[in-house]
């Protein structure tokens, strides 16, 4: 798990300082408001998979299967108001079509991605997490390097390639969405709602207090801002 953390830490300072380098910062200020909603994405999920996948699920004797349909039912209604909210956006005529799809994209796939991390960490399958990491930054410097980022959208556009890339080489996840046993989901759902509405307050509460004054900062001011601030903080 500590060399999990230190690859990721230290692949995404490097991006960071790349990033505020070649984008500046007005583009490095709009990437960084993006990014901070896929924090909060990331944050809501962990918080209503539960405390139980941060566990060995198998050595307090839950029930595997039913836990992964659990899991992915919830990812796929966090996806579902992901795209909701960017239809809102695109009518309120704060994103066009093609950035509308391309950020929708990118914030699915970068909670998907930390679904599928917790899960191997969950089950212990630390080659798997490993190599996962080490596939999609491999992918995401070698496109990075190969060619242009002159905007914010192009990042986006060059991670949701690593991440597909990445997903194609990781051992196939069984998610049942089939013959599902309804009523023992269902009852697995209530026992959590306890546990699940705490962590979910405290992940918002947290989100709120460390991120809420960049988007203040970026109405009251610009995103320029955001990006000199953004690059400092990284």
């Amino acid at each position: 798990m500590l060399l999990d953390q230190g690859i990721c830490s230290a692949c995404n300072f490097v991006l960071a300082i790349w990033y505020a380098r070649v984008l500046g910062p007005q583009e490095f200020g709009n990437y960084g408001l993006i990014l901070f909603i896929a924090f909060l994405l990331s944050m809501i999920q962990n918080a209503l998979i539960g405390t139980v996948a941060l566990l060995n699920l198998n050595k307090y004797k839950v029930n595997f299967r039913l836990y992964r349909k659990y899991m992915t039912y919830k990812f796929l209604a966090l996806a579902l108001t992901v795209y909701l909210c960017g239809l809102l956006s695109y009518f309120l005529q704060l994103l066009s079509p093609i950035n509308l799809f391309i950020l929708s994209s990118y914030l699915i796939l970068y909670v998907l991605h930390d679904m599928v991390k917790r899960y191997f960490h969950s089950t212990f399958c630390i080659k798997k997490l490993l190599r996962m990491n080490v596939i999609f930054y491999s992918i995401l410097f070698l496109i990075l390097w190969k060619f242009e980022m002159s905007n914010y959208i192009l990042v986006f556009i060059y991670n949701i390639t690593a991440y597909l890339i990445s997903f194609l080489f990781i051992s196939k996840i069984q998610l049942f969405l089939i013959k599902t046993q309804y009523r023992r989901l269902l009852v697995l759902m209530r026992n959590e709602y306890k546990p699940i509405k705490h962590l979910l307050l405290s992940s918002l509460v947290q989100w709120f207090n460390s991120r809420i004054s960049y988007y203040i900062l970026a109405l009251v001011s610009s995103n320029y801002y955001i990006g000199i601030l953004n690059g400092y903080l990284s």
